[in-house]
C-alpha cells in the first residue's frame, strides 16, 4: 500500500466509528490499552467507498492504523463488530448539551444553580456519546459557564461524554428570552 493510500485510510479511520465503536473506544481507559476493533464493512466519507474486512487498532485511546490486514498485538482487546458497519463518529453543530435536565421548566432559569444544571448534564453528555455523536458545539447557557465545567470534566476523565467545543454564554439579540431574562432581574 503506498504512503498516501494509507494516510488517507488513517485519516478515515479517524473520523470513522459507528455508535459501538465510539462507546468502546471512549469506554476504554488506561493510558496503554490497545484495541481492535473488526469492522465487517467500514465507511470511508472521502471516497464514499464501503470499505469490508477492516480493523481499526487504538491505542491509549487514539486511533494508530486502519487496514484489512492488520497485525493484531496479544495483548489487545478485541471489539467484534464483523457484523456491523462502521461509520464516522457524527458532530452536532447546535446543541444545548450543557443545559441540565431535558424535561426543565421555563422557571426553572431562575430557581436552579449553576451547580445544579451542571450536575443534570452529566447524564446528557453521555447520552449524546451514546447516541454516535463524537463531538457537538454547546450554543451556550444560562448560567456561568457550566459548558465550560461539563467539558473539562470529560477532558479530565471524571466523567464520560463526547468533545465540546462550547460558547460560554448564550449570544442573543433583544427581545429574546435571555434579555427578558435580564430584564426580569434588572427590575426585581
Amino acid at each position: 500500500m503506498s504512503n498516501p493510500q494509507r494516510n488517507s485510510r488513517i485519516a478515515i479511520a479517524g473520523r470513522c466509528l459507528m455508535l459501538a465503536a465510539a462507546c468502546c473506544a471512549f469506554l476504554v481507559t488506561a493510558a496503554a490499552q490497545i484495541t481492535a476493533i473488526r469492522a465487517g464493512k467500514l465507511i470511508d466519507p472521502d471516497s464514499g467507498a464501503v470499505l469490508t474486512g477492516q480493523t481499526i487498532l487504538i491505542r491509549a485511546g487514539k486511533i494508530e492504523a486502519v487496514g484489512s490486514n492488520l497485525t493484531i498485538p496479544s495483548n489487545a482487546k478485541i471489539i467484534d463488530l464483523s457484523k456491523m458497519t462502521v461509520l464516522p463518529g457524527l458532530i452536532d453543530c447546535h446543541t444545548h448539551v450543557a443545559s441540565g435536565a431535558q424535561d426543565s421548566k421555563d422557571l426553572d432559569t431562575f430557581r436552579k444553580t449553576a451547580a445544579q444544571y451542571a450536575l443534570e448534564s452529566v447524564p446528557n453528555a453521555r447520552a449524546m456519546l451514546e447516541s454516535g455523536f463524537t463531538t457537538v458545539r454547546d450554543v451556550g447557557t444560562m448560567r456561568a459557564l457550566v459548558d465550560v465545567a461539563l467539558r473539562d470534566a470529560i477532558n479530565r476523565g471524571d466523567i464520560i461524554g463526547l468533545r465540546m467545543f462550547v460558547a460560554v454564554d448564550v449570544s442573543v439579540e433583544s427581545g429574546t428570552r435571555k434579555e427578558h431574562a435580564r430584564c426580569i432581574f434588572t427590575r426585581a
